[in-house]
């Protein structure tokens, strides 16, 4: 069988999509994020399923209309550079080029779900292994798993479910396309390569064993990544570091967005207990030469923004996340800022709780001292970056079950 490369697969999954019935199809959905790791996940597990059911139709699926692409300069690198045939990170300045991934990639506002008969497709969830709010309608649909995050206990006649608490998902999608391509005699896509290694870059710090993210699963796909992507080189290692550090710096590229665009690039919500809970995650910092608030004037103008986010996603309880490495700038390392805004359907009695309860966990959380905060919010320092978004959400729910 002739090799089908990654690109021709993503224009024919397009074409394929304009030009059948739209039955018999799988849409391969990464989360609502959109960002590297569930973007690649869903290209690339797609690819290689379609490479294994060359009968079948696979559908890789952003979870995120095509217009919000723009806010995710990191992928926008990342897509640019695996296109390229060179294996050296360059520059690639934004927009600089046609992004021929991007422009044949499907995004969730390209699909109208509701008019789709749910006997004509299925669903494979990459990077989440629980339908975003507002598609629990899909859920019937989900036929495959496959995720990095803590099991929520759904879908469990889901074939395949995999689920494994590793540094990025596309660590578990270079396993199932390193078993694939030691069972097939086809030859390694080296757009696929770059795409998996710039998410478990990114997801790992470099495969930093510091922060507690990274597994041998993350280390093991780097190994075969790296070596098919880079080759034999010498410089392997170095371009490795120059690949991730260009992949870091377009992701904290966020100064130039609004606020409303930093609070939803990096955005995900979930209903427990029947209150929406909502988090915005966003490499950059609040305080200090070149932050948030010296861009935007001071607390209050955040506040309001906050607010403003908030009140339009009717969220109960919104959490804004900022991770940041200073490198030692005014004696500050790796550190995290956290604003917690509660809404009026969360009563005082219970902020409280849900703070206190926050206190006690080993996130090691400092006060921020502000001088004017509205009811019922909070700000907090947390130094290290050990606790994530993806540790610290079921902590949080695990809290918000027992107090509603």
């Amino acid at each position: 069988m002739a090799h089908m490369s990654l690109q021709s697969f993503l224009n024919s999954a397009k074409q394929r999509l304009k030009s059948t019935s739209r039955s018999n199809l799988t849409f391969v959905l990464g989360n609502e994020s959109a960002d590297l790791d569930s973007l690649c996940s869903a290209i690339g597990y797609s690819y290689i399923r379609q490479l294994q059911q060359p009968n079948s139709t696979f559908i890789p699926l952003a979870g995120i209309p095509r217009d919000d692409f723009k806010l995710r300069l990191d992928c926008d690198y990342a897509f640019r550079y695996s296109v390229l045939p060179s294996v050296e990170p360059i520059e690639i300045p934004p927009n600089s080029s046609e992004n021929l991934i991007h422009e044949n990639l499907t995004y969730l506002d390209e699909i109208d779900f509701k008019s789709l008969d749910k006997a004509g497709f299925k669903l494979i969830l990459t990077d989440h292994n629980k339908l975003a709010n507002g598609l629990e309608f899909l859920g019937d649909t989900v036929d495959g798993v496959i995720d990095h995050h803590v099991d929520s206990g759904s879908y469990l006649t889901a074939n395949p479910r995999i689920i494994k608490v590793v540094g990025s998902t596309c660590s578990l999608v270079a396993e199932k396309y390193k078993e694939y391509l030691s069972s097939n005699s086809d030859q390694f896509d080296p757009t696929l390569g770059k795409l998996l290694l710039s998410a478990i870059l990114i997801d790992t710090g470099n495969l930093r064993t510091d922060q507690g993210r990274t597994t041998q699963t993350d280390v093991d796909a780097v190994e075969f990544l790296s070596t098919n992507v880079f080759g034999s080189t010498p410089n392997r290692e170095t371009f490795q570091r120059e690949y991730f550090e260009r992949l870091s710096d377009a992701k904290s590229s966020v100064r130039h967005l609004s606020s409303r665009d930093l609070l939803r690039k990096d955005y995900k919500e979930w209903i427990i207990s029947r209150k929406l809970l909502g988090m915005s995650s966003l490499n950059w910092f609040f305080r200090g030469d070149g932050g948030w608030l010296q861009r935007d004037g001071d607390w209050k103008v955040l506040f309001e923004r906050f607010e403003e986010w908030r009140s339009e996603r009717r969220i109960d309880l919104l959490v804004v996340m900022t991770s940041f490495d200073h490198k030692g700038v005014n004696g500050r390392g790796a550190e995290r800022e956290w604003v917690f805004m509660f809404g009026d359907g969360v009563n005082v009695a219970d902020r409280d709780v849900i703070v206190e309860e926050l206190l006690k966990t080993p996130m090691n959380l400092e006060d921020i001292e502000v001088v004017t905060k509205p009811s019922g919010v909070y700000c907090f320092r947390q130094v290290g970056v050990e606790y994530t978004r993806k540790k610290l959400q079921p902590l949080i729910e695990e809290i918000m079950k027992r107090v509603f």
